[in-house]
C-alpha cells in the first residue's frame, strides 16, 4: 500500500510541475512579446493595415511578398501559429492564454483571414496559418484544445 500512496505523490509532484512550468512558460512568452519593440512594432502595423481600404488581403499578393507591410503582417500571425503548437505540445498553458488573449485572437483571426485565404489560395496550400485558425476556433467555440502528449509517442 505505502508503495502506492509514493506513487501517487510522485505522479502528482510531476503534473503539479509540469502545470507550474506549462504557466511560467506562457507568462514568459506573453512579457517577451509585449516588451519586443519588432514585435509591438509589427502589431501597429497590423492595425493600421486592417483598417485600411482592402484590409490585410491585399498584402497576400506576389508583388507584395517581400515588402515590410507583409513581413509585419506574417510576424503577427507567425506568434499565433507558434503560441497554437506550443499548447497542442503542452508548452504553453492554454486556459492563461485563453484568458489573457481571448479578444485578440478573436480581432486578429477576423483582421487576418481575409489575407490568409487570399495566401492560401495563391500558393495552393490550405495549410498556411491552419495552426492559428484552429487556436481561434478553439477560443471561438470554448473547445479545449488536444494536447500531443509526450508519453502516447513513446508507447
Amino acid at each position: 500500500m505505502l508503495p502506492l500512496i509514493a506513487a501517487a505523490i510522485a505522479i502528482w509532484g510531476v503534473l503539479t510541475h509540469r502545470a507550474m512550468v506549462r504557466r511560467s512558460n506562457t507568462m514568459q512568452h506573453i512579457a517577451d512579446c509585449e516588451a519586443d519593440r519588432d514585435v509591438l512594432m509589427a502589431r501597429d502595423k497590423f492595425i493600421e493595415l486592417s483598417t485600411q481600404a482592402g484590409g490585410l488581403a491585399v498584402w497576400a499578393a506576389a508583388d507584395k511578398e517581400s515588402s515590410k507591410e507583409t513581413a509585419a503582417i506574417r510576424l503577427i500571425l507567425n506568434d499565433f501559429e507558434l503560441v497554437a503548437v506550443g499548447i497542442q505540445h503542452g508548452i504553453i498553458d492554454f486556459e492563461f492564454y485563453r484568458r489573457y488573449c481571448h479578444g485578440t485572437i478573436i480581432r486578429y483571426w477576423q483582421k487576418s483571414a481575409p489575407f490568409i485565404h487570399a495566401l492560401r489560395e495563391r500558393v495552393g496550400s490550405q495549410t498556411i496559418y491552419s495552426e492559428f485558425e484552429q487556436l481561434y476556433d478553439w477560443v471561438n467555440t470554448n473547445k479545449k484544445p488536444k494536447r500531443n502528449i509526450i508519453w502516447k509517442k513513446l508507447f
